[in-house]
């Protein structure tokens, strides 16, 4: 694709023959060759093997791929579901336009993306009998970099935001529908201030967005629709991600006197103390590692073994024939010229050594401790393999006291917490007929969150020249106030009261009050302002 951008060219390819190239291509091992005592069986190999190739080529009738710089267009293309060309009523019409965003670099500098928003757009149709699916122009993925990205960076692009704007239209001879989904996400400035790692996408979902219109062409009625969901506070929400490492909750220290090495898994009131010791094994060259879990407080949880035997530590020397490895080592040999051998443990007899990847799972499984507001840490570091090798130790043994890096296994998604909640705002909405004995109608309503404990929810119907509204602000547990306007003045306010279990409020009329409503015995009775009272059943 670059060469053709750079050279100025376009290029034109017949769908049935991209289809046979990438078949032949992804197909080019001959399975039928290794078929030599059976010329019967042989044959019958290529003929399946020929017959899976015109099924799977059938499918494809017409139809061209047309590129130009970043503009790809698939033209008049039709897909036969079944290849049977006797059966025209499962053929699939598709005519699509792609303009991709426009890229930075080459092959030798590596491809890449501007910083700003990089732009994909789609439309196109697709058609099957007297149904037909349109992508309208204006859709597109818009991606927004907050600086420029090339891929050989090493770290991941920089996103600021991410969003999927669809309009499309789908129709049949007795019905269609016209609409448009929008999807975004955020960068969240939270995320990114905590010194996450890097190749994390510091992503929050913001938006999520249907609206559309039905409508039945025979009778001519249509109802319209829309429901958006919005997160309000995207960029400020944080949350800890899985494989998340902290360097401050895991201690340990050594006693030099009698060889033992005490592990702290923790914090706060979650936390495990255990213990590890070195015994001499029944084979004389082995050991045995003895686990002893001291104390566990709040939720945390010591190692499921209580010990495990240390045969030697893994080691490896390269450049080495197999005979060697075996004769000077008795290791394993690899075919690459590395011999891999046990070093027995009874060189200097250091507990610290024990603490290499091949023994850690044993020795530290299932050693855990929960952080609110984080969620479960395992007291070994997710790369552990990578960044200590096959047998090098976490614990240097020039250290008496230090800490091992910790990983997050399970995070703590509680989005629901005090000091740690979303705030949103789900807007519904409908308009039309909702059934024939009803007149046109408009409904709304809209719930917002806007605190921990607070937030609202308004319903608006209007019908003709008439409107109702129905408010109910929450401010905690004991919110029990609902509010009724008419959008002319007029105004109803009730308080629901769970603890009287009575029902009371006040009809107002331009900062009038001109009645006011109580319950007396589950009857409704409303004092007017002019001391008439009319009663409610």
């Amino acid at each position: 694709m670059v060469a053709v951008q750079y050279e100025g060219q376009s290029l034109i390819s017949d769908i049935p023959s991209v289809a046979e190239a990438l078949y032949d291509s992804k197909n080019s091992e001959d399975n039928c060759a290794w078929i030599t005592w059976d010329k019967a069986t042989q044959d019958a190999c290529y003929a399946e093997k020929q017959a899976d190739r015109d099924a799977y080529l059938s499918r494809f009738v017409q139809g061209t791929i047309e590129n130009s710089g970043g503009n790809w267009k698939v033209r008049n293309a039709v897909i036969d579901l079944d290849g049977d060309s006797s059966t025209g009523s499962d053929e699939v019409k598709i005519s699509l336009n792609l303009a991709l965003p426009q890229f930075t670099g080459d092959s030798s500098t590596g491809m890449g993306l501007p910083d700003g928003v990089n732009e994909l757009a789609v439309n196109g149709t697709a058609g099957l009998g007297s149904t037909e699916f349109t992508v309208e122009d204006g859709s597109k993925l818009q991606l927004e970099l907050d600086s420029a990205f090339n891929e050989e960076d090493e770290n991941g692009p920089d996103i600021t935001s991410i969003g999927l704007q669809l309009q499309v239209r789908l129709e049949n001879a007795t019905r269609s529908f016209s609409g448009d989904m929008e999807l975004g996400a955020r960068k969240s400035v939270k995320l990114e201030e905590m010194g996450l790692n890097k190749e994390i996408l510091y992503l929050n979902p913001e938006k999520l967005a249907l609206r559309g219109s039905f409508s039945e062409k025979t009778t001519g009625n249509s109802l319209e629709a829309s429901v958006v969901f919005t997160v309000d506070n995207a960029a400020e929400f944080g949350y800890f991600p899985a494989d998340y490492e902290r360097s401050d909750l895991t201690s340990y220290s050594y006693n030099e006197a009698d060889n033992t090495l005490t592990l702290v898994h923790g914090e706060g009131e979650n936390k495990a103390t255990v213990r590890y010791s070195l015994e001499e094994g029944e084979y004389g060259w082995s050991y045995f590692i003895r686990i002893e879990c001291l104390e566990v407080i709040g939720s945390a949880n010591c190692p499921v073994m209580g010990g495990v035997d240390f045969w030697g530590i893994v080691r490896s020397v390269s450049g080495i024939s197999q005979e060697d490895c075996w004769s000077n080592y008795s290791g394993y040999w690899r075919s690459n010229g590395t011999c891999v051998y046990l070093e027995g443990p009874n060189l200097d007899k250091d507990i610290r050594l024990v603490f290499s990847p091949v023994y850690t799972d044993y020795l530290l499984g299932e050693l855990q401790a929960f952080v609110p507001g984080e969620g479960w840490y395992a007291a070994t570091p997710d790369n552990y393999w990578e960044e200590y090798g096959f047998y090098e130790s976490m614990i240097p043994t020039t250290e008496t006291s230090g800490f091992i890096t910790s990983e997050l296994v399970q995070q703590d998604l509680n989005f629901n917490a005090e000091g740690r909640y979303v705030k949103f705002t789900v807007r519904m909405a409908t308009s039309g007929r909702l059934s024939a004995d009803l007149p046109e109608m408009d409904l709304e309503l809209v719930v917002r969150r806007t605190g921990y404990e607070s937030g609202d929810a308004a319903l608006d119907v209007s019908w003709g020249d008439d409107r109702l509204r129905v408010e109910y602000p929450y401010t905690g547990e004991d919110s029990s106030r609902v509010v009724l306007t008419d959008g002319e003045g007029t105004k109803m306010e009730l308080e629901l009261a769970e603890v009287s279990s009575n029902v009371k409020g006040a009809i107002v009329k331009d900062g009038t009050t001109y009645g006011v409503i109580a319950e007396e015995n589950d009857v409704y009775i409303v004092n007017w302002i002019d001391n008439t009272i009319e009663t409610l059943y």
